[in-house]
């Protein structure tokens, strides 16, 4: 540490406000009162993600202000992005000098590890107080330098979220435009209409949503519309598109499940990937995560743009993104010969609602579902033709959304390894530069 630089109590810079749960007959999910916050389940990558609402909310933070896990996991930091309320499990910290906002946030973040390794030891008893945060000691370089730090670390952080809001975006469109197609059988309804063929009365109601929107219907253009077919026939679905067929997922992509990752535990010492669980699906590697050799079988290796899905515990539908790993059982990599990946990815998500379903009806063991559920979950496939003009659409938006994810991860294993050289100081605020260049554009 320079010798320029001190140390201060977290009380000196930052007021502490900790958290306080108001009567459970407050809490509502329309959007009465402020958004309220409960602890780390609400956690997003920097700002949490409202759940829940307070109409009697007992203590609120501030856009800026820094939100601190007080249970555990304790330390875990997210920042309020909008006035809300927060519960018991975090606690405000308001930093006196707003332009300290920043740097104070990613001490803390730094410090998380030492919660972490007190936990267990009963010192904190599984709850910090507010004496616990008040008295933390802080490195503590001059303003220059801590505003210095916050901004360079910062604008990794801000080039993150600005590619997962990107995403969250892309996401959307894609699964608008599959419902659109899929499910409502937009196109098809319009050409019926435009044709003067008659509407099944299970659609009826569809169709005058669709009449009802006039200019706003925002029809395809004609060029893809006359793709889609203008009638639809009886199914045992009911009725579908004329011409499309009805197959099950397993009909459409392989879902191989994972290996028993023990029978190939890595040596210390040797070539080894990361065990990819359901835990590494939701939060990605991290260096608790196991680790297995490389004799596992080549199908079982997992690489950036895979569909995983969990299908036991926690039911997700995720394109991996986090770097080469190893398939765990419970997971299911999906793929195919024959269909695109935009395409058994957005049905398998389209099924995800009924999988969750299921799983939870099995109050007496791990929630999970069974191949049979795969063979019965039903897929609509149009003809080779428009499939593929639906591919020319959704599979950028899919590939965009990887290049994206694959983004984020470089971005923030830049800024993991500048942030304790930073904050320890022994990197300078002047060899930042440097730093990033010797690890690739950013």
């Amino acid at each position: 540490m320079s010798s320029r630089w001190t140390e201060v109590t977290l009380r000196s810079v930052a007021e502490v406000i900790m958290g306080q749960s108001p009567p459970g007959s407050t809490y509502n999910e329309e959007g009465d009162g402020l958004p309220f916050f409960q602890g780390v389940k609400d956690f997003n990558y920097r700002h949490p993600t409202t759940r829940v609402y307070c109409s009697a909310p007992s203590r609120i933070a501030q856009p800026g202000d820094i939100l601190l896990s007080v249970r555990a996991p304790i330390g875990q930091v997210n920042v309020a992005d909008r006035v809300c309320a927060i519960g018991r499990g975090l606690s405000i910290i308001r930093a006196r000098n707003p332009r300290d906002c920043r740097f104070i946030e990613f001490v803390l973040r730094f410090l998380e590890p030492s919660w972490h390794a007190i936990e267990g030891t009963g010192s904190v008893f599984g709850n910090a107080t507010k004496k616990d945060l008040e008295s933390l000691i802080l490195p503590w370089p001059p303003e220059r330098e801590r505003h210095a730090i916050g901004h360079i670390l910062g604008t990794l952080d801000d080039k993150i979220e600005l590619l997962r809001r990107m995403n969250e975006t892309l996401e959307a469109m894609a699964q608008a435009l599959f419902k659109s197609w899929f499910v409502d059988f937009d196109p098809v309804i319009d050409n019926a209409l435009e044709a003067g063929n008659p509407i099944p009365d299970q659609l009826k109601g569809k169709a005058k949503r669709r009449l009802a929107l006039g200019n706003k219907r925002k029809p395809l253009p004609k060029h893809i519309r006359r793709l889609f077919p203008d009638r639809f026939i009886a199914s045992e679905l009911g009725p579908i598109p004329a011409g499309w067929g009805i197959r099950s997922l397993d009909e459409i992509a392989e879902y191989l499940n994972g290996v028993a990752w023990q029978k190939y535990r890595a040596k210390e010492g040797e070539p080894s990937l990361p065990v990819i669980k359901i835990r590494e699906l939701r939060e990605g590697i991290t260096p608790a995560s196991d680790r297995a050799s490389l004799d596992v079988p080549e199908e079982y290796i997992v690489e950036d743009g895979d569909v995983l899905f969990s299908w036991s515990g926690s039911l997700l539908v995720k394109i991996w993104c986090g770097g080469q790993g190893i398939l765990n059982q419970h997971l299911f990599k999906v793929s195919s010969k024959h269909y695109p990946k935009w395409f058994y990815y957005l049905w398998t998500s389209e099924h995800l609602d009924r999988f969750q379903r299921i799983a939870a009806d099995k109050a007496t063991t791990m929630g999970h579902i069974k191949r049979s559920h795969l063979s019965e979950s039903y897929v609509l496939v149009p003809n080779s033709t428009l499939l593929g003009k639906m591919t020319t659409i959704i599979e950028p938006l899919v590939e965009k959304q990887i290049a994206n994810k694959i983004a984020c991860r470089t971005l923030a294993n830049i800024r993991d390894a500048l942030l304790p050289k930073l904050i320890s100081g022994e990197i300078r605020v002047e060899n930042a530069e440097e730093f990033l260049e010797e690890r690739g554009p950013c």
